[in-house]
């Protein structure tokens, strides 16, 4: 079996390098990316989103910018049409409920990476943001037999991985 994520690029903060090392530590076999245009042709890819909760406005967060008003109405427009978007294409849309709990749980893209024969339910760098994937694993789950977790003190977040061809990039 070859190395999922050969190579993957040297993390700055040794939390996610940690997370990087444990991902360089899975193996696919070789040649197992498929065809993306016969994948949506057989309409057997999933774009999972959740709805924006309304906390999204007052309690996303914040690493490097100051709080300023958010329209949320905005927000539920711009995600309606990202939806449409995503059936427009012909991708089958699994849209789960909001989490007011979790304000930033709109981005899934940072719970998890999915790839072609596995989940990786990530492990985020901010703690507010921490049991977001434990909320999307059993969906996840159900679309992908094998399922992997970052371990502390790793963390990653799904947002900050490059994915290219059979190369992921943290």
């Amino acid at each position: 079996m070859a190395p999922l994520l050969p190579p993957l690029l040297a993390a700055k903060n040794p939390a996610t390098a940690l997370a990087a090392a444990q991902l360089t530590a899975i193996a696919l076999p070789a040649g197992h990316l498929p065809d993306l245009r016969a994948a949506v042709a057989a309409r057997a890819i999933t774009a999972v989103v959740r709805r924006p909760a309304p906390t999204l406005a007052s309690a996303c967060e914040l690493t490097w910018l100051a709080r300023s008003p958010i329209d949320f109405a905005r927000i539920e427009s711009q995600h309606a049409a990202y939806c449409a978007a995503l059936r427009h294409m012909d991708l089958d849309v699994l849209l789960l409920d909001a989490l007011p709990e979790h304000p930033d749980s709109v981005f899934v893209e940072d719970a998890a990476l999915v790839l072609d024969e596995l989940v990786v339910m990530t492990r985020p760098g901010a703690a507010s943001r921490r049991a977001e994937p434990a909320a999307l694993e059993p969906v996840l789950a159900r679309l992908r037999p094998r399922l992997l977790r970052i371990e502390a003190p790793g963390t990653l977040d799904g947002g900050d991985v490059l994915r290219i061809g059979q190369r992921c990039f943290v």
